[in-house]
């Protein structure tokens, strides 16, 4: 990945990003050369733009010719070079996700270790190996290790200024005074009773407690509390995250207000502004002290007793305002400083300037013991942006990025593409000037007229399109009104605008992974939600959002319980706790901007919505099933008629009414919103649905241990799901007492 700034030309430069899934989890950004960012570390970017940088490597007694990129964080190696080398190595597994610039995702075909010969020299090196066609790439790290490439550190003053504060950016502050949680006395405590996790996660949930305790962020209980919340774990291969699930203590919460700041007040905060930097807050929340009464509603119940939080958790209604709030009172008195979203900006009308005041902030963050996220700050860039505009040496203008799933839409392929695009003017219709004389020559294509995409079709569509990114249709975001997030999902792609009094106010849209495009139905209109708050975070983050979905089921995901919801949905659903969100259902008919951009989407997906990616043998980490076993489990389910109508549904969506399902699958239809498929397996929450042809055997395995019928159908609760349990498990077991009689045992 080549740093430096590129001129439009023909050279494709091959961007590589990589995540290991096993052993570690990196944080991965490339410079955006549209914001001018500069990076610390750089080759001479002069000669980047003149040639391409290319070296040859002696493997096996072959050249292979490598590109030399600075900012690829791996070696890559296509099949076909390799193959040229003739060498007797087998590729081996490789769990890396390799991610090109666009957001796609390159296809590995495994890792294989290379030894390399450069100038009499020998280095071991590790190739990511990729089936499509490329030359093959010499990462950063390999470059400096062979002495290819040399760092020269440009911007000093930057990086002086940050090692100054290196103790910013280590382990967890805590900020001045406790904050107390306000509660409505008129609403009932809840306390959950503990949830059973699994076996193979208790040892990795019970280190990460002892840590979490170690930081003073939670504290044994011992006394009874009134409010007892459930505990949520989030695993992942090589780290545990433990949350609480306070859906029931955010009915009592009473949320503080706290108003964000219009457009028109940041800009007057900012004039002649030419730099900014950006300050990103270490767990954020962690850093707010409770006082005792609050960290008593906090309580939550675990495998290994009673804890509750001594800091603000993740989760909590009120936590977004309360940040915000808490930030800008200990900042206050700073010149030059401004409290904006999540974030701390500080800025400039010189270079000189504004490392002054970012010294001066960092020197009051230092005091009041705030620890910053480093690789989330952002340092002297000449824009930023804020609420769908632009803030630049150059002043204000609107945010090219709020449109550009309108603009870059493609042109309609078909009748069916150009009645959604249609769909879409006719929601907007009062908004649109002369909309009947412009869209003329698409109509005509709307009757019996055979299907012809001309010029004068293409060009009252691109200039819908522009009319439609523009004012009077695109509306100026407005603090203080009522804010609505209208979202849908279709087989390729994911569309998002966001409404205030009817009237779009940004647009998004993204396509579906690979893997993505195997959810289910249920799953993707979730992750469609989770697109949208992260799409427009600015607008929504510590607002109230009303959420439209032609999702019925998802009304009632929002209102149960974290836990009641299956594995992948409960993942999306703690990226949207940080949101208040109130989902309500509107036919598809209805929504007709979101179905249209959800079906013409842009065709890219650079936002990691979902980590699913880490989640490497995710059911093999959950269920004390032996791989054998689990085949066994995979090949019942899909020769179980019962099931397969069940994953049918499930993947493709359930339908209004339970009399529109077949009589086998009637049962399913009180839980429908619980069940998800999971590599060839139908789960209930956590919960292994067991096919028809393996439930004898199942339930003879959990009477083995001879245990009474209250503890074996507790055992099976655990980790299986079987209809009917209630009858089945008493009749078993009285074959099984049958049978040790009739061996002359009492």
């Amino acid at each position: 990945m080549c740093t430096s700034r590129r001129q439009p030309d023909n050279h494709k430069v091959q961007q590589i990003n990589k995540a290991e899934a096993t052993d570690q989890e990196f944080f991965i950004g490339s410079i955006q050369t549209e914001n001018h960012e500069q990076p610390v570390s750089q080759i001479n970017a002069v000669e980047a733009k003149k040639e391409k940088w290319h070296e040859s490597l002696i493997i096996n007694k072959k050249v292979l010719k490598v590109r030399l990129d600075t900012g690829a964080d791996c070696n890559v190696i296509s099949m076909g070079d390799l193959r040229k080398l003739r060498l007797d190595k087998k590729v081996s597994r490789s769990y890396s996700k390799l991610v090109a610039y666009s957001g796609q995702q390159i296809q590995t075909k495994g890792k294989i270790v290379l030894t390399c010969q450069y100038k009499d020299k020998t280095y071991d090196m590790e190739f990511e190996v990729i089936k499509s066609k490329a030359p093959a790439i010499l990462g950063g790290e390999s470059c400096e290790e062979m002495g290819l490439v040399k760092r020269l550190h440009v911007l000093k003053t930057e990086t002086d200024i940050l090692e100054e504060y290196e103790d910013l950016f280590t382990g967890l502050g805590c900020l001045p005074g406790l904050y107390h949680i306000k509660t409505d006395p008129k609403v009932s405590p809840v306390v959950h009773a503990p949830r059973k996790v699994p076996v193979a996660l208790k040892d990795k949930i019970e280190t990460e407690l002892k840590r979490m305790e170690s930081l003073g962020v939670i504290t044994k209980q011992t006394e009874p509390t009134e409010w007892v919340n459930s505990m949520v774990t989030v695993t992942k291969p090589n780290k545990v995250r433990i949350c609480i699930d306070p859906q029931d203590l955010n009915t009592a919460i009473k949320r503080e207000h706290y108003p964000l700041k219009t457009i028109e007040e940041v800009v007057a905060e900012m004039p002649n502004a030419r730099y900014f930097s950006v300050l990103d807050a270490n767990h954020g929340f962690w850093q707010i002290q409770l006082d005792e009464e609050s960290s008593h509603l906090c309580t939550f119940n675990t495998p290994f007793g009673r804890y509750r939080f001594n800091r603000l958790p993740f989760g909590i209604s009120s936590a977004p305002e309360v940040f915000q709030r808490c930030i800008a009172r200990h900042l206050e008195g700073l010149e030059g400083v401004v409290n904006v979203i999540d974030d701390i900006l500080v800025w400039g009308e010189s270079i000189e300037q504004h490392d002054r005041r970012l010294r001066k902030l960092l020197e009051r963050i230092r005091s009041i013991n705030l620890k910053l996220n480093k690789s989330k700050c952002k340092i002297r860039m000449t824009e930023i942006t804020y609420i769908g505009h632009v803030l630049s040496e150059k002043g204000l203008k609107p945010d090219p990025e709020k449109v550009r799933a309108i603009q870059n839409m493609p042109a309609p392929e078909d009748k069916a593409a150009l009645q959604r695009f249609t769909g879409l003017l006719q929601y907007l219709s009062k908004f649109i000037p002369n909309l009947s004389d412009i869209s003329a020559p698409l109509r005509k294509l709307e009757g019996n007229m055979e299907w012809h995409w001309g010029a004068e079709q293409q060009q009252s569509f691109d200039k819908l399109k522009a009319l439609v990114s523009q004012a009077p249709v695109l509306k100026y975001y407005d603090v203080n009104k009522p804010v609505t997030l209208s979202v849908d999902a279709s087989s390729e792609g994911l569309g998002a605008v966001l409404l205030q009094e009817g009237q779009p106010v940004a647009y998004g849209s993204r396509a579906l992974t690979d893997c993505q495009k195997r959810y289910a139905q249920i799953e993707k209109e979730l992750l469609a939600i989770v697109f949208g708050c992260e799409k427009f975070h600015q607008y929504l983050y510590g607002r109230h959002v009303h959420v439209e979905s032609d999702h019925k089921p998802l009304e009632v995901i929002f209102k149960k319980s974290l836990l009641s919801a299956p594995a992948r949905l409960q993942r999306m659903l703690m990226r949207l706790q940080k949101y208040s969100l109130e989902v309500q259902y509107k036919p598809g008919k209805e929504m007709h901007v979101a179905d249209a951009l959800s079906r013409a989407c842009l065709k890219e997906h650079r936002e990691t919505l979902l980590d699913e990616e880490l989640e490497v043998n995710y059911i093999n980490h959950q269920l004390p099933v032996s791989e054998e076993k689990l085949l066994e489990f995979k090949n019942a389910t899909a020769e179980d008629s019962e099931l397969r109508l069940v994953a049918k549904a499930i993947q493709s969506g359930w339908p209004e009414k339970q009399s529109q399902l077949p009589d086998t699958i009637k049962q399913y239809w009180t839980f429908r919103e619980e069940l998800a498929c999971e590599d060839g397996l139908i789960f209930k929450n956590s919960r292994l649905v067991v096919p028809r042809t393996m439930r004898s055997e199942m339930l003879r395995k959990i009477h083995e241990s001879h245990l009474g019928i209250v503890k074996c159908k507790e055992r099976a609760r655990d980790v299986l799901y079987v209809t009917h349990t209630k009858t089945i498990i008493p009749k078993s077991l009285l074959f099984h007492i049958q049978f040790l009689r009739e061996h002359g045992k009492k």
